[in-house]
């Protein structure tokens, strides 16, 4: 393949984000330092190897046991050591939370339920350096869905099943031919668009850099909670996220390659182009974000700091794309194609919206919900 071109570009964070990968942290792993609000990530074998005697036997005593009293056991025992490690910012509500776990009695009948909650889901990481980073997968994943939305817009493609010949009435069956791996309608749908598949796909020729820091890049510990856009209290569970704080800058490169003749890629596009469909995709779903924050009488800070920063640079050097967890049902699926299971209790509804959104809280069960805040807000900036 010969290159196009490609351009280096910087990922501004305008909110918090968790780009989702294996790993968690989870008790065994980290203490809490309640003073400076920081939890401390240490090596285990540095642990052990650093305990006296006597504390390591009644180490080894706990580990023994198995049990799920054993753990919290284990928590409390870690959390009586002063460890140095890998600090993390946290919040402290979380600090308050923590210790409701250290406190727990082991005859609680909901322990387990308890202590599996409180696994932190880690954000993607270099395993040497064990910075954040943003993985071109990720980026790319965000920005083929803002290009291919854009193309079912521009050519008014709406419900596409419907020229599939499936009845509109049954929209269960269609939710799940648009998942089917037999029969995925979602899939024909953005083949169509593109006019082609695998070797044939334009965004085969693509390639995103994984993205690293170009400032001091901070992580901070934060629950994502669900609300009901219509203000109601979902009833979806709390998870607590490792997110990469607003203000961080990571830099990268997008390089588009020329189709070699005999490939038969048939759509192609230029940087430019992919970059200004993607803006309008995400802008929309901003838009449309903003009513939602407003009615729940929230202030969008993520948009607030989109203009602030570029509004005059839209389009020009400077494009919206929500990449990682929790950014929303509408942000991945395509616009006026999508169905999405809505769970009413004894039966499921299906409609082309969410009727809740995640917001990043500083506690899992907030009194005050004014400093709530959307996920994954970030600016593509091409720097050159």
């Amino acid at each position: 393949m010969t290159e196009i071109g490609t351009a280096r570009i910087r990922l501004h964070i305008l909110t918090p984000v968790n780009i989702g990968c294996d790993d968690v942290y989870d008790p065994t792993t980290f203490r809490v330092n309640r003073q400076s609000k920081k939890l401390i990530i240490f090596d285990p074998v540095e642990f052990i190897k650093r305990l006296p005697e006597e504390e390591r036997k009644r180490l080894y005593e706990i580990c023994s046991e198995g049990t799920v009293a054993s753990i919290l056991k284990l928590y409390q025992f870690i959390n009586k050591h002063d460890i140095d490690g890998r600090e993390i910012e946290v919040t402290e509500g979380f600090i308050k939370h923590f210790h409701e776990i250290l406190g727990l009695s082991i005859k609680d009948r909901n322990l387990k339920n308890k202590i599996n909650q409180f696994a932190i889901y880690r954000t993607a990481y270099n395993p040497y350096t064990q910075s954040p980073v943003i993985p071109g997968s990720s980026l790319k994943g965000a920005l083929r869905t803002g290009y291919i939305s854009s193309l079912a817009k521009e050519n008014e493609i709406k419900n596409y099943w419907e020229s599939r010949g499936l009845n509109a009435k049954n929209k269960k069956v269609i939710y799940n031919k648009l998942k089917t791996k037999d029969h995925n309608i979602a899939l024909e749908l953005e083949r169509t668009l593109l006019k082609g598949s695998f070797s044939t796909d334009p965004f085969s020729l693509l390639k995103v850099s994984d993205l690293n820091s170009v400032n001091e890049v901070s992580t901070r510990i934060i629950y994502a909670i669900n609300r009901k856009k219509d203000g109601g209290r979902a009833s979806g569970p709390y998870q607590i996220l490792e997110t990469i704080k607003e203000g961080s800058v990571f830099e990268g490169t997008i390089t588009l390659f020329k189709p070699i003749n005999s490939r038969g890629v048939r759509h192609t596009f230029e940087l430019e182009e992919l970059l200004r469909k993607v803006h309008g995709f995400f802008a929309r779903r901003i838009n449309e974000e903003v009513k939602v924050i407003n009615n729940l009488g929230l202030k969008h800070r993520g948009a607030i700091q989109a203009n602030s920063l570029f509004k005059e640079r839209f389009k020009k050097d400077a494009f919206l794309i929500r990449i990682g967890r929790h950014s929303g049902a509408e942000s991945v699926t395509i616009e006026g194609n999508r169905l999405i299971k809505v769970n009413k209790g004894n039966f499921n509804e299906y409609l082309d919206h969410a009727t809740t959104i995640y917001l990043a809280s500083d506690e899992p069960r907030p009194k005050n919900t004014d400093q709530l805040i959307p996920l994954g807000w970030t600016v593509v900036e091409v720097v050159e």
